[in-house]
């Protein structure tokens, strides 16, 4: 339970909303300034978004990865076991 919400607050609060909403504030700042166009901006939001898919794949995959070996190192524990009872 407790590893689930770690995931939902870090993986999909944190990450797709703060992070976007962060460089959408500061973008806009630059708009302001002059120092931006908003079609820059609006092609990086759309490149950032698609960016922040693929390591948010790779994240996934490093995490399932962990919970396998975590898997696998209890069945050899299992396999290795000695029975209580002959």
């Amino acid at each position: 339970a407790v590893q689930g919400v770690y995931y939902m607050v870090c993986n999909t609060f944190l990450i797709n909303t703060c992070v976007q909403a962060a460089l959408l504030a500061y973008g806009c700042f630059l708009v302001e300034r002059g120092l931006l166009s908003h079609t820059v901006l609006l092609a990086f939001m759309l490149y950032q978004g698609q960016l922040q898919e693929y390591a948010q794949n790779l994240l996934n995959s490093f995490t399932s990865l962990l919970k396998s070996s975590g898997a696998a190192a209890k069945v050899f524990d299992y396999i290795e076991r000695r029975p209580r009872y002959r």
